[in-house]
């Protein structure tokens, strides 16, 4: 037997079980969270069905809000968040850990699944296992020195009868090992060719049933010698099935005396080997007639397309096991009453294809083995298409410009393809006089970018070519709102419990918070008012200072100061909700003065990459973040042995813009413009964190004492 992986057992442990997540109990209750752990460990009691080692395994962990479908985290190496807290909104999440991309067929693939579905309490602890099998189906082929002796070549093809589901073995990959995503049956297929160049008529093959996930199948290919009965040798195939219950045999002879192989035509002569176009109602092309001389042993229908799949009609279906009239009201119809050794049958994609389905490309396959082991694969491709030369497909409205999409839906690209578009209210139609951006993907699609548009208005656009201006393409989209932040000029302020704020006041028009409330303890205020110094109006001044030794960096951030634990550090909440338009870009003016750093925290003097600091120009910084579906804001934690810091590198993070200055401005504003990177062009942000900061490293009380900062009448830019 081969050597066993092990289980992997990946335990998810309520962090509130460990005396050094006590700490977090109140504050996470507070905002309806619980914590978590990850340990991660083996059960060596258990057996699995592959060659490999445990510490080669690296898992990808995701939870996901069980509510939404939406991953709320991710973590791509699981070894990196052994012991790690994690903290977590009251409510129900799927937890999943694999290893591997689960191809439908791949050498050297082995894919490792596992999920379970936890509850998380505010405030309680959570514990939930997840183990970790593998998830697909291993195959290994052998040829035995006889056949390789009497026959030149030997490819074998070992199928799971879905669309770019097989494996071709032979030559350098004739000792590989395959794996399969689980489809209930493996296909098998050799083609042998003589010593002297002649090939076999007819490539010989077979299928196994009722196939398992972890399960290992080893196909084993000999040739018998004549018993006196047929007048030919015949071939023998001995699958081996290591899997966790029990071992199988197959014993399979096939004569070598063939019949011919099984054929699939269309009814009205459409070339199967190429993209059959079906407009949308017009039922004309996608009846299949089936063949077999020597009688069909099986037929197996399958597909790829998770659109067809909610339709009802699963990935394979067994044609002759299954009564065809399930599947009638879906629009896909069969001879009824098929049976084995039936010669022929016929198979209708019609009404499915032209009243069912959406727009869209969709791959199905029909796989025939008859009588005599022959075994034929047919891949039939559908391309879904309106009944129209071009198809508006869809928009991406911003505040002053918008993306417009379309895909034309004939043969040939049609003749003066492109966009028209106008105001809502609005009767006459505009021409789009750009350039069009043809896909490179999907040739047949095109974009053009229409800008000069008016912020919250209602627009139309349609795909239109020389001959074809039709109303039925048009569609509709209302462009976002051009939004600027409160007191984005920094006008007004306010005052409580002798704090100073820059906002109107502390309660419907609270936005913007700084380290004030943190450093007040020493009798420090970093960040104030200016009324002298400005561009227009009042400004914000950020100054660095120091008491007792310690460094509080002058600073201002959407969002919102927590609390302050002693003198090790604070807990601050960056990012408000926003709803509104994603900008392009972030306009100001600031001044920067800064100091060489002098000043290094006490608890990072024994940190290279800190102490190393020191001497140096202090840097000023500025920028902007749009984050995706948060579901609140990011707690900021700069206590030392516990830090946990905004990374604008973040999946969630699709909007950024930075701002670093390490040689000042010569005392005098300077305007600047930051361009936005969009790092998704599609998702809506729903939270946006805005941070200016006269010592960058300012979480690590590091600094220069006086570096100093002024931002004046910040804007958002929309084209």
């Amino acid at each position: 037997m081969m050597k066993t992986l092990k289980y992997l057992i990946i335990a998810v442990v309520g962090a509130l079980m460990f005396s050094s997540c006590s700490h977090e109990v109140n504050y996470l209750e507070e905002r309806g969270e619980g914590l978590l752990c990850f340990k991660f460990g083996y059960d060596l009691e258990t057996e699995s069905v592959t060659k490999a080692s445990t510490s080669d395994l690296v898992f990808k962990v995701d939870i996901i809000n069980v509510n939404t479908g939406v991953i709320v985290k991710h973590f791509e190496d699981h070894r990196n968040i052994e012991n790690t807290e994690i903290s977590l909104r009251a409510g129900k999440y799927k937890v999943t850990a694999a290893c591997g991309s689960n191809p439908e067929a791949a050498f050297d693939a082995p894919y490792y699944y596992g999920e379970t579905v936890i509850d998380i309490v505010a405030g309680r602890a959570t514990t939930a296992n997840i183990t970790c099998t593998l998830a697909n189906v291993k195959v290994t082929v052998s040829i035995s020195d006889f056949l390789k002796q009497n026959f030149k070549e030997y490819p074998v093809t070992i199928s799971n009868l879905a669309p770019n589901g097989e494996l071709l073995f032979e030559g350098a990959t004739i000792d590989n090992i395959g794996y399969f995503r689980c489809s209930g049956t493996l296909m098998w297929t050799i083609v042998l060719t003589n010593n002297d160049g002649s090939q076999i008529e007819q490539p010989l093959s077979a299928y196994i049933d009722d196939v398992k996930p972890r399960q290992h199948y080893h196909f084993h290919f000999d040739v018998k010698e004549d018993d006196g009965q047929t007048g030919d040798g015949a071939m023998s195939i001995r699958v081996t099935v290591d899997g966790t219950l029990v071992d199988q045999e197959h014993d399979i002879d096939v004569s070598l005396n063939k019949d011919p192989m099984p054929t699939v035509d269309e009814a009205n002569g459409v070339d199967i080997t190429k993209a059959i176009n079906i407009p949308q109602g017009v039922g004309l092309n996608g009846l299949f007639n089936i063949t077999s001389v020597a009688g069909i042993e099986k037929i197996v229908l399958s597909h790829n397309s998770s659109v067809v799949e909610e339709l009802g009609i699963p990935r394979s279906i067994d044609l002759i096991s299954v009564n065809s009239q399930q599947y009638k009201s879906l629009g896909l119809v069969w001879t009824e009453d098929l049976a084995v050794g039936c010669n022929g049958l016929n198979i209708d994609f019609r009404k499915l294809l032209s009243e069912k389905l959406e727009l869209g490309t969709y791959e199905f396959k029909i796989n025939i083995l008859d009588k005599q082991a022959q075994y034929v694969s047919v891949t039939l491709t559908f391309k879904v298409i309106p009944n129209t030369e071009v198809t508006t497909v869809r928009v991406n409205p911003w505040a002053k410009h918008a993306i417009l999409y379309a895909q034309y839906n004939t043969e040939e690209r049609p003749e003066g393809v492109g966009f028209q578009y106008k105001k809502s209210s609005d009767s006459q139609w505009t021409t789009f006089a750009g350039d069009l951006v043809w896909s490179l993907s999907a040739p047949t699609m095109y974009s053009a970018k229409v800008t000069g548009l008016e912020p919250n208005t209602s627009y139309d656009f349609r795909a239109v070519t020389a001959a074809e201006q039709k109303d039925e393409n048009n569609l509709s989209f209302v462009t976002e709102d051009a939004t600027q932040l409160p007191n984005f000029n920094f006008d007004n302020w306010c005052t409580s419990d002798d704090v100073l704020y820059p906002n109107a006041d502390v309660n419907s028009n609270f936005f913007w918070d700084t380290g004030n409330e943190g450093a007040a303890a020493g009798g420090l205020e970093p960040t104030s008012r200016e009324t002298s110094k400005v561009v227009s109006g009042s400004a914000v001044r950020m100054e660095s200072l120091v008491a007792l030794g310690v460094l509080a960096g002058g600073n201002i951030y959407s969002g919102d100061f927590v609390k302050r634990v002693g003198a090790k550090g604070a807990y601050v909440d960056f990012g408000r909700p926003y709803s509104g338009g994603r900008p392009t870009a972030l306009h100001g003016h600031y001044a920067y003065t800064p100091q060489t750093i002098d000043i290094i925290g006490k608890n990072y003097k024994n940190d290279s990459n800190i102490s190393a600091l020191e001497g140096q120009k202090d840097i000023g910084k500025i920028f902007v973040v749009f984050a995706y579906n948060w579901s609140g804001p990011f707690r900021v934690n700069n206590i030392y042995g516990e830090l946990s810091l905004f990374d604008p590198n973040d999946p969630s993070v699709i909007g950024y813009a930075e701002l670093e200055d390490q040689v000042g401005t010569g005392g005098q504003y300077k305007e600047f413009t930051l361009d936005i990177e969009w790092r998704d062009t599609e998702a809506i942000p729903n939270y946006v964190i805005l941070v200016a900061c006269a010592s960058k490293y300012a979480d690590y009380f590091t600094g220069g004492e006086g570096s100093l900062m002024y931002i004046d009448e910040f804007e958002f830019l929309y084209e």
